[in-house]
């Protein structure tokens, strides 16, 4: 039988892992290769930085672009002439609001899914309007619809948005790490190492899940974060050797 052809459209996995990032001969990527990626990623972005600011000074004055706190625009208010900039902005966010998380309504829904099999299919459903109804609950007697409509002011100016839920950990990122078996064990060697992780099964269904960490990281400092990372690869190749 002659060899498989490979498709013109499959990429390698160098290619797929982005520019300048070098995955490991099991396919994963190395920390330092994470650093790289992002000081590559930050250094693209403030290119952008002056004409974000520009932005937002001629639609959101009170507001600045590149959320550091300092304003770095060309563009001074004596250039504002009136509010027609600032009110399409709001009105554009507004509509946003309404439309896609509008407050009191029902603008998510939680079912079962193709994996859960048919037999079992209602009682999961059953659970999972319980479970959606708690959630709504929670999110209406929260300032999350506040915190929306910031976030749809910044996609509005600047094109994209996020919003920030201020717990211990921060924001999180889910790492998966082919090669590694117990992910249990690991987070716990971690935490012993100083480093405060979750093992990614725990959030998978059946035995079939990625195994792997879930990491916080905006709640860190990039010095901390970097301290982290080195005790964390220690970890991970004592668990590998």
């Amino acid at each position: 039988m002659p060899p498989k052809q490979k498709s013109p459209n499959q990429k390698s996995p160098k290619t797929m892992a982005g520019p300048d990032i070098e995955p490991t001969s099991e396919g994963a990527l190395t920390v330092e290769a994470v650093r790289r990626r992002y000081r590559i990623a930050e250094e693209k972005r403030s290119r952008w930085t002056r004409l974000w600011n520009d932005c937002y000074a001629y639609t959101l004055p009170s507001q600045n672009g590149d959320g550091d706190g300092q304003s770095a625009t060309s563009v001074s208010n004596d250039a504002l002439f009136d509010g027609t900039a600032p009110d399409a902005v709001d009105q554009l966010a507004a509509s946003l609001l309404a439309g896609l998380t509008p407050s009191g309504g029902k603008w998510f829904s939680l079912s079962a899914g193709e994996q859960v099999p048919e037999a079992e299919r209602a009682p999961v459903d059953a659970m999972l309007k319980q479970t959606q109804a708690a959630i709504q609950a929670h999110l209406e007697r929260s300032n999350l619809m506040v915190e929306v409509h910031q976030a749809f002011l910044d996609l509005v100016i600047g094109g994209s948005a996020a919003t920030f839920t201020d717990h211990q950990a921060g924001m999180q990122i889910a790492v998966t790490l082919p090669g590694v078996s117990d992910d249990v064990a690991l987070a716990a060697d971690a935490s012993a190492a100083g480093v405060g992780c979750l093992p990614l099964s725990g959030f998978s269904a059946g035995e079939g899940g990625e195994r792997g960490l879930l990491l916080g990281f905006c709640a860190f400092s990039p010095e901390e974060m970097d301290v982290a990372m080195d005790r964390l690869a220690g970890v991970i190749a004592a668990r590998r050797t």
